[in-house]
């Protein structure tokens, strides 16, 4: 990375112009030492410049902007307390007429295409083989002692 020398920061200070100039801006942004070499280089009469742009009671309306700013109301983004009672009420009671009357249910069934059922089918026996092969361990053993038994009690 290229740093700046203190004379090119000084030149920068007071002449802003040319295609240096973008580049020195954006070296700025990125590069810690150079920053604390370009605030070194301010003189006292940029900053007198400075203070005569700002007016002395800049302070005082900018704090004064930002009360105001807060004292307006916001609007309301829920209803009033009672009526909030009968919104969920009132979801409540059709959510209850809906799957009581099976409309959800129908609806989801609706939901899973008839093309996937094969892919479901799939999934669900997977997980039978997969899951369930203790229960088919004993059970396959359980027959195997079974057919053992009726072997030895026909000899």
């Amino acid at each position: 990375m290229k740093h700046f020398s203190r004379a090119q920061w000084q030149n920068f200070n007071r002449h802003s112009n040319g295609a240096e100039v973008s580049l020195m801006e954006a070296h700025l942004q990125t590069c810690q030492q150079c920053q604390a070499l370009f605030l070194e280089c301010i003189e006292q009469v940029e900053l007198e410049r400075a203070e005569a742009l700002i007016t002395p009671d800049f302070t005082a309306q900018t704090l004064e902007r930002v009360k105001k700013a807060g004292r307006k109301k916001q609007p309301k983004m829920q209803p009033a307390g009672g009526r909030l009672l009968a919104y969920y009420t009132a979801a409540a009671v059709l959510t209850l007429i809906l799957t009581g009357g099976g409309v959800l249910q129908s609806l989801s069934s609706r939901l899973i295409w008839p093309e996937f059922y094969p892919q479901i089918h799939r999934a669900i026996s997977y997980e039978r083989v997969f899951y369930d092969w203790p229960t088919q361990l004993r059970e396959k053993a359980a027959g195997w002692m079974d057919e053992i038994d009726v072997y030895n009690k026909g000899r």
